[in-house]
C-alpha cells in the first residue's frame, strides 16, 4: 500500500484514519501488544497534529466523535479536542470515567486528575 502524506488527505480521511488506528489501539492493549500500541498512538498524533495544522484548526472534525460507539474513538477525541472545545472533551472523559470501562475510565479518570492537578495541559 502506498503511503499517502497526511496533509492530502480530506478531513474526513483523517478522521476516518483515526478510528480505525483508535480501535486498533485497544486491541491491542487488550493483546498486551504495547509496541504496536505506542507505534498507533505515534500514528494517531500525526493525524491530530496535522487537523491542528490546517488553517483555523480542524479538529472540529473530531468532535462528533466524542459520541463514538467506540470508548477507545471517545477516548482519543477527548484528548484531541480538549483545548477545542473543553466542556464536551470534560463530559466525554467523566462519562468514560463513570462508566468504569476497564483501560478507558483508567486513563479517563487519570486524565481528569492530571487536568485538575494542572500535570496535563491540554495544547
Amino acid at each position: 500500500m502506498k503511503r499517502v502524506a497526511l496533509s492530502r488527505l480530506s478531513d474526513d480521511e483523517i478522521v476516518g484514519r483515526f478510528i480505525d488506528y483508535s480501535i486498533e489501539q485497544e486491541d491491542m492493549i487488550l493483546e498486551g501488544r504495547i509496541g504496536k500500541v505506542n507505534r498507533l498512538y505515534d500514528r494517531i498524533e500525526k493525524l491530530i497534529e496535522e487537523l491542528r495544522s490546517r488553517e483555523g484548526d480542524h479538529r472540529h472534525a473530531l468532535l462528533p466523535l466524542l459520541k463514538h460507539a467506540n470508548p477507545q474513538v471517545r477516548l482519543k477525541a477527548a484528548w484531541a479536542t480538549l483545548s477545542l472545545a473543553p466542556d464536551d472533551a470534560l463530559a466525554a472523559l467523566k462519562e468514560l470515567a463513570d462508566a468504569q470501562l476497564y483501560i478507558q475510565a483508567l486513563d479517563a479518570g487519570m486524565t481528569l486528575i492530571n487536568l485538575e492537578r494542572g500535570i496535563f495541559v491540554p495544547k
